[in-house]
């Protein structure tokens, strides 16, 4: 049986992202080798290249070079050897975590979060998963809470600028 892959959304909300990612390994179909797992340009709320940053990226222009999201915390469970590996896509990826066994990184009890920010060069904002060496029925669990940039995402200030203290030529905002 080949390797099984899966990819949820879980939340999509105009500040938050949350996925969960897992992969089980039959040892014969390889690795998985800078797979993006996050693509930012295409979560709610993306804001196209338009310089008014008014405009919805949905059917409204071109994408920026880069969607920006910090990690809050990450949840993971790998099994049967091996780690994976997350890192931030860009002109070279940047590691941002390796894991292995099971456990959370983030999100304890005082309320700490990571706020892992985008550190690759020529970012996009994308996040991309490599295993290394998992085994033969090997698997991954990896859930991961994020925060999104609202420079690149609405967070509804296209429909209530003044609430966001927007001003905006040629609409009188009152």
């Amino acid at each position: 049986m080949p390797n099984t892959i899966t990819n949820q959304t879980l939340i999509d909300s105009t500040r938050r992202v949350r996925v969960h990612l897992t992969g089980s390994f039959d040892g014969a179909s390889g690795q998985e080798s800078n797979v993006i797992k996050v693509n930012t340009w295409g979560l709610a709320g993306a804001l196209s290249l338009a310089s008014n940053n008014r405009q919805l990226l949905s059917g409204n222009g071109n994408p920026r070079s880069s969607y920006n999201v910090s990690i809050d915390r990450i949840e993971y469970s790998i099994a049967g050897g091996g780690q994976v590996a997350l890192a931030w896509q860009g002109s070279t990826n940047t590691n941002f975590a390796i894991l292995s066994g099971s456990g959370e990184l983030g999100g304890d009890a005082r309320g700490t979060d990571l706020a892992l920010t985008q550190s690759a060069p020529a970012p996009t904002g994308n996040i991309v998963l490599s295993t290394l060496g998992v085994n033969a029925n090997g698997s991954y669990t990896v859930t991961i809470d994020m925060k999104k940039d609202p420079v690149a995402f609405d967070q509804g200030q296209i429909q209530n600028p003044k609430d966001f203290n927007v001003i905006i030529p040629g609409v009188i905002n009152g």
